[in-house]
């Protein structure tokens, strides 16, 4: 098993994502970034999944980049890269929702899995027709893509 997954399972152990556990959503999360942008090349693939695994860590617990940074151990790709772009979808304290999104897009990595978190959370609302969290995931989703027409998707 993957030591982000393992992280992330401990890290959430304790939260819940409405009824379920909290890594039910992690997983989503995990195989939608699979389904819209794994290319086959390992090594990306790879971190992509270990950025959606780690993706609501650093906000929604007590761990930390430094933490994270001890404990990812040894990759087949530079984990300075991981890094960055866990800090990219990291929204910060005070910060604004468009200034995280925007600083998120910027980002390569942080935008797929972004996009993946978006639109797993999307479902989620209309599977239980919430229809406040359906309107903001909605426009999430279109401003990212807005923010992000001018980029490389493949990058």
């Amino acid at each position: 098993m993957a030591m982000a997954y393992l992280i992330a399972s401990y890290a959430h152990k304790d939260q819940k994502y409405g009824e379920q556990d909290y890594i039910v959503h992690v997983n989503m999360v995990r195989n939608k970034t699979h389904e819209l942008f794994a290319c086959g090349d390992y090594k990306r693939d790879f971190m992509l999944d270990d950025l959606a695994c780690l993706h609501d860590v650093i906000e929604d617990t007590e761990l930390t980049i430094e933490d994270i940074r001890a404990k990812i151990g040894h990759k087949p790709y530079p984990v300075e890269q991981l890094i960055k772009a866990l800090e990219a979808i990291t929204k910060q304290d005070q910060e604004s929702r468009e200034d995280y999104i925007a600083r998120c897009v910027e980002n390569p990595l942080a935008r797929k899995v972004k996009i993946a978190d978006t639109l797993s959370n999307l479902e989620c609302s209309i599977k239980s027709n919430n229809q406040r969290r359906i309107s903001k995931y909605t426009n999430q989703i279109k401003r990212i893509y807005e923010l992000a027409i001018n980029s490389e998707w493949h990058d």
